[in-house]
């Protein structure tokens, strides 16, 4: 007769069928909560940084670009007008302009104005010396020889007055080497013309010494030397020891003559022809106080 399965055994495989069904669902579920964590982790920590930073990268207001354009250019880009001096400065004005010298006594030295003075040409500030302080003004006479012009050109009978270099420096020296706010400076000065021969008085933004004033104003002839620029000097100033000979506004002995300080600082009070091109012009103006 065939053994039958007690039912003690039948009743212990169904409890071990239940017990693996229980731990296949346990196991399921372990592995889904180890998923679920994955997927959470791979959400917050990969794809969402990704986000941020495509948030970040997105257009600024205009406004807020602006700023940030300005501040880093304020710190990696230097400030083209940091050099310019104040009298190249267009918003100064002429009253500001005046704090730059108004302290200045006689012999004192202070730029103002730019022209070519460098070998090639080069602009630089001019130097300027305080000949004479008055109440309301300093006059005014360049340190060094800045230019080589004739006093007149053409050879003939002339003054100041009707001279090409009296033109010269009230129009293109004037215009040239002068700011706008320099030029409101510069006074309109009546010069008188008594020197060898009396001449008209003449209105001047810019002249000459006369002999009397080159006599006057400088302590002796070592004092009244210059020396040209190396641009005059290239234009063929006539040196000796490398000082120059300059013109005076003067007329000389004769009417086709005006008068010159020479190299060595003595006044020429007979003059040189007017039309010659190796003399030196040494501007002088009267500014403001």
């Amino acid at each position: 007769m065939a053994d039958q399965a007690s039912p003690s055994s039948a009743g212990s495989k169904h409890s071990n069928s239940k017990k693996n069904i229980m731990v296949f669902l346990l196991l399921a579920a372990g592995g889904f909560s180890i998923f679920v964590s994955v997927a959470a982790f791979f959400l917050f920590e990969i794809v969402m940084p990704r986000d941020s930073a495509s948030k970040s990268s997105s257009p600024e207001p205009a406004g807020v670009q602006a700023v940030a354009q300005s501040e880093a250019s304020s710190e990696t880009a230097p400030d083209p007008t940091a050099e310019l001096t104040v009298a190249n400065n267009n918003a100064v004005t002429a009253s500001s302009l005046s704090a730059v010298y108004a302290d200045k006594a006689v012999g004192d030295r202070f730029e103002f104005g730019r022209y070519p003075q460098g070998a090639n040409g080069e602009v630089k500030p001019i130097i300027w010396r305080v000949l004479e302080r008055d109440s309301d003004h300093l006059l005014m006479i360049s340190e060094q020889c800045l230019d080589c012009k004739p006093y007149n050109d053409d050879m003939c009978a002339i003054t100041w007055e009707n001279c090409s270099l009296r033109n010269w420096l009230n129009s293109y020296f004037y215009n040239k080497a002068f700011s706008e706010q320099e030029r409101e400076c510069i006074l309109q000065t009546r010069n008188v013309n008594t020197d060898n021969n009396v001449e008209p008085d003449t209105e001047d933004r810019i002249f000459l010494l006369s002999i009397g004033e080159a006599k006057k104003l400088f302590v002796n002839d070592r004092d009244r030397c210059a020396k040209p620029t190396e641009c005059a000097a290239k234009n063929g100033v006539y040196t000796v020891d490398s000082y120059g000979c300059w013109w005076l506004r003067s007329c000389g002995y004769d009417d086709n003559l005006a008068a010159c300080v020479y190299p060595r600082g003595v006044v020429g009070a007979s003059g040189r022809y007017v039309s010659l091109k190796d003399l030196a012009v040494r501007p002088a103006f009267k500014i403001a106080l």
